[in-house]
């Protein structure tokens, strides 16, 4: 019943919006006859007035929602001629750097992985979260006053890929792309209350773990309770540092900076939204800067994400593990190694990071923070 209503609440909200300016519009054009031709008509002058008593009492009685769609339809007229114009823009400076995977089939196989035809059936929407690492939490209140996204340099070339692959499949008005710790949403909150905002039971590409992104917490502490086995993000005591638990072999796998090359870990999830059985859940995530990267060179190879197609399409909950050993360089790793740490019988070609490597310089960084809305 109460939907019914806010349906119908919705519908009547807009009266005013549509019947006023229509009114202007016909005075404008018509000017005095119409007057003259209203007043001489008793019938179409008591029907002019009623709708205006009508409208009157809609306006004091629905005021502050008629502001509010007002405001979003400003809001969509306004992005329409500029908000569009500066995202694809920037989309154009993003395919540049990015050519290898824009024009290759990679774009099908990343849709596949994430399942944009089931989405896009469902007439769905996509949100994509990525976090901050260190001050970079600090940064959002200004980004936000600045019109720019602080991106941290490990997520922004996978982020922007996977916006690229949604808003090609459900178009640019069915994807949102934000920072998690601009949700202001504790975990704290969620487990006194046990429930989370409405557009979280949407469908959501995360990054960042359960440390850098609370939706990340979240989403894997409420799956958990359902699949024993479902691997997730804990934290080292002493340190704070962020580690994967694989519960089918009790083992804790850390990363380690001390050893030569340095050895981290990166998950990379697909799963049903446990607050919506409906929709579905992507998160990428490493414990550190090492694996955060190699999800990037993970993810955007051709031959990898074909060979994930054809073996687990049907298998939607699907978790991937993976074990990269690199050297520490500014501002991207020297990698030596990625491979899965669970046995996917994916085969990986000799000469997989030379040719999947996709460098994000700066310059494109801060480009993109000040064109993207």
């Amino acid at each position: 019943m109460g939907k019914i209503i806010n349906q119908i609440k919705k519908i009547v909200t807009f009266i005013p919006i549509i019947v006023l300016p229509c009114y202007i519009i016909i005075l404008l054009v018509r000017g005095k006859s119409m007057i003259t031709e209203v007043t001489s008509n008793f019938t179409l002058l008591s029907a002019v007035v009623f709708s205006l008593i009508v409208i009157a009492i809609i306006i004091i009685f629905l005021f502050k929602d008629i502001i509010k769609v007002i405001n979003k339809l400003i809001k969509v007229i306004t992005s329409f001629f500029i908000g569009n114009y500066q995202i694809l823009k920037a989309l154009e400076e993003i395919k540049k750097p990015i050519h290898t995977c824009i024009e290759n089939n990679i774009s099908v196989f990343a849709s596949r992985f994430l399942f944009m035809d089931k989405i896009k059936r469902n007439n769905g929407t996509v949100r994509i979260y990525f976090s901050h690492r260190g001050n970079q939490h600090d940064k959002a209140e200004a980004a936000k006053k600045s019109s720019s996204i602080p991106l941290i340099l490990e997520e922004s070339n996978l982020a922007m890929k996977c916006w690229s692959v949604a808003v090609n499949c459900l178009g640019i008005e069915n994807v949102s792309l934000s920072c998690s710790c601009e949700e202001k949403y504790t975990y704290e909150q969620y487990k006194n209350k046990n429930e989370i905002p409405k557009h979280l039971h949407d469908n959501l590409i995360l990054f960042g773990s359960s440390k850098t992104n609370v939706i990340t917490r979240i989403i894997l502490d409420k799956a958990k309770q359902e699949f024993d086995s479902i691997c997730i993000f804990k934290e080292e005591h002493s340190t704070g540092d962020s580690y994967i638990y694989y519960p089918n072999k009790h083992k804790h796998l850390k990363p380690d900076n001390d050893q030569k090359p340095r050895l981290d870990y990166a998950l990379i999830t697909r799963i049903r939204n446990p607050f919506e059985k409906e929709k579905f859940v992507f998160i990428f995530a490493g414990c550190k800067a090492g694996g955060a990267f190699a999800l990037e060179y993970f993810f955007l190879n051709n031959n990898v994400l074909e060979q994930i197609y054809k073996k687990y399409y049907a298998q939607e909950t699907l978790q991937i593990i993976l074990k990269v050993k690199y050297n520490y360089r500014e501002p991207i790793p020297e990698f030596i190694s990625i491979n899965d740490f669970i046995e996917f019988e994916i085969e990986y070609p000799k000469d997989f990071i030379e040719d999947s490597r996709i460098k994000v310089g700066k310059e494109l960084v801060d480009k993109l923070q000040k064109q993207y809305l």
